[in-house]
């Protein structure tokens, strides 16, 4: 079976084989299997016609689950912080490490809010809080931004930027949509509802 995670097709293949025992101290014969049983996996993606020439079989059933795939892009990784948050799987990595959040994200009507200061923080500008205002700054080199808690809108650079759901205020954390992100990110990746992929 095929599914996306992280914008990836995965292929969940469940292989069959016999296992032998064999004496260490005495020879054995290992019998390879002839080219034309065997396939490439890079082949079957780059070459749809392959399953017509496999035919029928186990083969030609594989490389059929291929035909709606083109050649993968890598994805361009180009900052050296990536953040992983899959709440189904409650993961949330920060270039490969267990993450502590300051406050555990969370879905609201389908949106992903996420601790606006931590992750913002990952992207190296500086973020201040404003109380008589309810008002969060970010800047750095590229970008300033202007959070109203309570509102929807948010201003990037002088522009009015609407969001899903208005930012909140959640044990003391300015809580917003991870959309708000995509502007500090070098890079942001939505597999599914509840995961994000921001690399700064």
């Amino acid at each position: 079976m095929l599914e996306e995670v992280l914008g990836t097709p995965v292929l969940d293949l469940e292989i069959q084989s016999k296992s032998t025992v064999w004496d260490i101290n005495e020879p054995i014969m290992v019998a390879f299997p002839a080219a034309e049983e065997t396939v490439s996996f890079f082949g079957l993606m780059e070459d749809p016609e392959l399953a017509d020439e496999l035919g029928d079989g186990p083969l030609g059933e594989l490389a059929e689950l291929f035909q709606d795939f083109a050649p993968m892009e890598p994805m361009p990784i180009i900052g050296e912080k990536e953040l992983l948050i899959d709440l189904e799987r409650d993961i949330f990595l920060l270039s490969g490490e267990p993450l502590e959040m300051d406050v555990e994200p969370y879905l609201e009507e389908g949106t992903l809010m996420v601790p606006f200061r931590q992750i913002a923080e990952l992207a190296e500008g500086e973020v201040g809080w404003d109380a008589v205002s309810r008002q969060v700054t970010y800047s750095d080199l590229e970008r300033e931004m202007l959070i109203t808690i309570g509102s929807e809108t948010v201003l990037v650079n002088g522009e009015d930027i609407v969001l899903q759901q208005p930012a909140v205020i959640v044990q003391d954390r300015t809580m917003v949509p991870v959309e708000l992100l995509e502007h500090l990110a070098q890079y942001h990746h939505y597999a599914e509802e509840g995961m994000a992929l921001l690399v700064f």
